[in-house]
């Protein structure tokens, strides 16, 4: 009963690696293919913009790090969502946070040589935790976002529609942003331990099912 014990210590008390989590691109100040894809151009021209992540491991999100034009921003909070999938469009959303410039943790330019200006946004999300999976992030304001796409063959980014136009998908280009938190990761030693303390559960058993079978013949 100690294995069986400890085995389920070692379950419970599984530990955690902080760090990048998700990164659409591999380099988040790489040149663009587009220089921005509305999420608003304006009070009447309203969009969101989506874009897929993968989480290998069940995870709490700490913060999100995105490109941002600020050619084109007017300065209005910022809207970061995180939603199901149904299918490969965005589904039931699951939270949303929203950020005035002054709650941004970092807002940092980077030079670009052919494209309008372009800033790197860094926000912190209060701990949301997420089962390993696939979902969107979004990225939204009233009047006056645009999020630069990059060149990705395996993307999903994702515009939605309105009155005047019908949604698009991009399959071969994302938007730049990187996921950062903490992943839950048994260590070696903890997953040798709870599979002997199974292995000791399942001997358990087998010991008393024959104990029972002595006892009626």
């Amino acid at each position: 009963m100690k294995l069986i014990f400890a085995a389920a210590l070692a379950l419970a008390a599984v530990p955690v690696t902080a760090g990048t989590l998700f990164q659409s691109i591999p380099d988040l100040t790489a040149e663009t293919v587009q220089a921005g894809y509305c999420s608003s151009c304006n009070a009447f021209l309203q969009f969101r913009i989506y874009d897929g992540f993968t989480l290998g491991r069940d995870s709490t999100i700490d913060s999100v790090t995105f490109a941002l034009d600020t050619s084109f921003y007017a300065g209005n909070p910022v809207n970061v969502g995180f939603f199901n999938l149904a299918g490969n469009l965005p589904g039931a959303e699951i939270a949303s946070y929203t950020f005035a410039p002054s709650d941004f943790v970092s807002m940092v330019n980077v030079p670009t040589a052919s494209e309008r200006s372009r800033a790197l946004v860094t926000v912190a999300i209060p701990g949301l935790m997420l089962a390993a999976g696939s979902y969107d992030i979004s990225f939204f304001n009233a009047n006056g976002l645009s999020i630069p796409a990059f060149a990705n063959p395996g993307g999903s980014l994702y515009q939605s529609g309105n009155f005047f136009q019908a949604g698009q998908f991009y399959a071969d280009r994302s938007a730049g942003f990187s996921i950062g938190g903490a992943a839950a990761v048994p260590e070696p030693a903890s997953w040798a331990l709870m599979i002997i303390g199974f292995g000791a559960i399942g001997t358990t058993l087998r010991r008393r099912a024959a104990v029972r079978g002595v006892a009626i013949a």
